[in-house]
């Protein structure tokens, strides 16, 4: 079983398989090998272990892998590459622990590139490869990524969230003591299993949520997480995504978000952890 931690920030209511490189890489991935979604985005975590003294540099998807000599591992053959994980979305962390999280987010362009070449005949399996780099070396790590419907196979990651009033606006105007109308949030994700997490709010004059704050915990190290501010707590909930793809779930009782003084609030999501149906 297979945990994934995320975190999401939402609304504003105003109150007035082995990877081929394991056997010579230094650095090794957990998972080596994932199944993901031939038809759409499939998001998952990576940790690599073993990295003292690299850092993580560029990050290629593509259809063949050769040998990366006079480097260690395998790269991306020549010719074969999908695409290339974009600086501004590349969510890895360090960690005291001579680890690294790596949050792999496929684009469903990338998707559509492997199963028209697994239509075509070629390898069903394509691969995701990090370099690590260091004075001494340099290491290429390749995880392989297999092509699945995107059910229940596929691991349980978050496409997109989106949290709305009803009526649905960005900013919900409520009265002194008036009680707000019902907020949902729409859940679009790959994989099945169980989700647990919590509402919270930010008063008004509360320091806001920073960049890391807003992170997902699952894109932080073990020891980073607990160095995320938490605000006050709403309510909880403990769920089963089933493997449709969709799910509502339901915002915290209305008669709870307090409306009693002036200013700004801010409903936080946050989703703890999500277990992998197996």
């Amino acid at each position: 079983m297979r945990t994934h931690h995320y975190a999401v920030i939402a609304l504003a209511l105003v109150a007035a398989a082995s990877s081929p490189t394991e056997a010579v890489a230094q650095v090794r991935p957990s998972p080596s090998s994932v199944n993901v979604n031939a038809q759409g985005v499939t998001t998952t975590i990576i940790t690599f272990s073993g990295v003292a003294g690299y850092s993580m540099a560029e990050a290629l998807w593509c259809g063949e892998i050769v040998s990366a000599s006079p480097a260690g591992g395998s790269r991306c053959a020549p010719g074969s590459v999908y695409g290339q994980l974009p600086a501004r979305y590349d969510r890895s962390s360090g960690s005291k622990f001579d680890v690294v999280t790596d949050v792999m987010s496929i684009p469903a362009s990338v998707a559509r590139r492997a199963y028209q070449d697994a239509a075509a005949g070629n390898n069903s399996a394509f691969y995701y490869v990090r370099r690590f780099r260091s004075e001494r070396d340099d290491q290429y790590v390749a995880v392989t990524l297999r092509l699945t419907s995107g059910g229940a196979r596929t691991p349980l990651a978050f496409t997109d969230v989106k949290l709305a009033f009803d009526p649905e606006v960005p900013v919900l105007y409520v009265a002194n003591g008036d009680v707000p109308s019902p907020v949902e949030a729409t859940l679009r994700f790959t994989g099945s299993g169980r989700l647990t997490g919590r509402w919270e709010i930010v008063y008004p004059g509360e320091q806001m949520p920073s960049a890391v704050d807003l992170l997902t915990q699952g894109s932080m190290s073990s020891d980073q997480r607990n160095s995320q501010r938490r605000y006050t707590q709403v309510s909880r909930f403990n769920v089963f995504l089933p493997p449709t793809g969709t799910f509502v779930l339901p915002g915290p009782d209305p008669a709870r978000l307090p409306t009693a003084t002036d200013g700004i609030y801010y409903l936080l999501l946050r989703i703890e952890s999500a277990f992998d149906a197996e």
